[in-house]
Formats: structure tokens, C-alpha cells, sequence
């Protein structure tokens, strides 16, 4: 357990239990789904009774907020990095999955059409294709591109890295990244290329 400055042992205890809580219950929700999967389901996985699970999260919907709202941040505190190419940014997300896949799925699958939890699925769509609108916008696209183009990467960018999670192994993370990225730069590149071209016709018709 990684010690926390300025907590005492108790403390620390607790946010290790809640740790365990929230990795446990994940997978909770992932077996038995966001609606269906109950706080008896949880504890029993857990080997604890229910009383103990509710010292820890006021109600399920408490609990499935900290999973997802963890995840989020872990995703969306990656992105934030600086870019360093399409296989490291894809290589950064990959391993905050990797660490936790059934938080990833729940945020990245289970909770976007969610109608009470898709709000942390809109967090990370929001924050990520915010920032590559950004991108396409500084290149000089007009924001009706810019926003398409965002909101496509994005969208082939989180739908590969679901079905990897879910159906690959980490063995090939490597060698998916390496595939994924090259799509990604295809698809980035492309439509710089496809836009500058048709500002250019533009401007010679004109």
C-alpha cells in the first residue's frame, strides 16, 4: 500500500479498503451491468456484508460514480500530456485500461448511453475531442471540419481501444498500438491534406 502524506494508519487503511471496494465492484457491474448488478452483488464478491460495503459509499449510485469518475480522471490526466505521437498517446490510455479494464469498459461502453452515469462517458468524449477540434482549428480549419474531424478520430481512436481491451491480449498491446496508431495518422493526415487542397481549389475558382 503506497503511504499517503499526513494520514495516519487508519486513514490509510481506509482509502486502501475503498480501493478494493471500487476495483472489485467494477467488475461487479461488468459481469451483471450498470442497472441490473445490485450492493448485495457487490458484497458478496467481496466477502463482506452489505452494512460494510454502505460505510464506505452512501448508495450504489455513490459507488459506480467513484469507479467511473476514477477513471475519467485517469484518462483524461494522460491526455493531457504532451503529444509525443499517435502510438504513445494510444500507449498511455492502453496501460490506464490495462490497469483497471472493467472501469475502462464500464466508462468507454457500458455508461454512454447510460441515462444516469453517461455523463463520465461525455466527460472523456468532451475533453478529448475538445482538444483535437483544437488541433484542426489551429491548423486553419473552419469549425464545421474541425469538429468532424475531432469528433471521427475520437470515435475510431475510443472504439478500437474498447474491443482491444475486451478482446485482445495484453501480450499484443505493442503490436495493436503500432496498428491503431498508423490508422490514426492515415486518417489525421488525410484530412489535412483533403482540406488545404480544396481551401486551394477554392481560392483558384475564386
Amino acid at each position: 500500500m503506497t503511504k499517503v502524506a499526513g494520514l495516519g494508519k487508519r486513514a490509510e487503511h481506509r482509502l486502501a479498503r475503498r480501493a478494493e471496494f471500487i476495483a472489485v465492484a467494477a467488475k461487479v457491474f461488468l459481469e451483471f451491468g450498470l442497472r441490473d448488478a445490485t450492493m448485495d452483488d457487490v458484497a458478496a464478491k467481496l466477502g463482506v456484508s452489505k452494512v460494510v460495503v454502505y460505510r464506505y459509499f452512501s448508495s450504489k449510485e455513490d459507488l459506480v460514480d467513484s469507479i467511473l469518475v476514477n477513471m475519467t480522471n485517469k484518462l483524461l490526466e494522460q491526455d493531457r500530456l504532451p503529444f509525443a505521437g499517435y502510438k504513445t498517446s494510444l500507449n498511455r490510455s492502453i496501460k490506464v485500461a490495462r490497469e483497471d479494464p472493467a472501469a475502462f469498459l464500464l466508462l468507454a461502453r457500458d455508461a454512454k448511453s447510460d441515462p444516469i452515469f453517461s455523463c463520465h462517458h461525455q466527460a472523456v468524449w468532451q475533453g478529448v475531442t475538445d482538444r483535437l477540434v483544437s488541433t484542426y482549428l489551429d491548423f486553419g480549419m473552419d469549425d464545421f471540419y474541425a469538429r468532424m474531424s475531432g469528433e471521427a478520430l475520437m470515435s475510431y481512436s475510443l472504439n478500437v481501444q474498447v474491443y482491444w481491451i475486451e478482446h485482445g491480449c495484453v501480450e499484443r498491446d505493442e503490436e495493436f498500438e503500432a496498428w491503431a496508431a498508423a490508422g490514426l495518422k492515415a486518417l489525421d493526415q488525410q484530412w489535412r491534406v483533403n482540406y488545404a487542397a480544396s481551401v486551394t481549389e477554392q481560392r483558384n475558382l475564386n
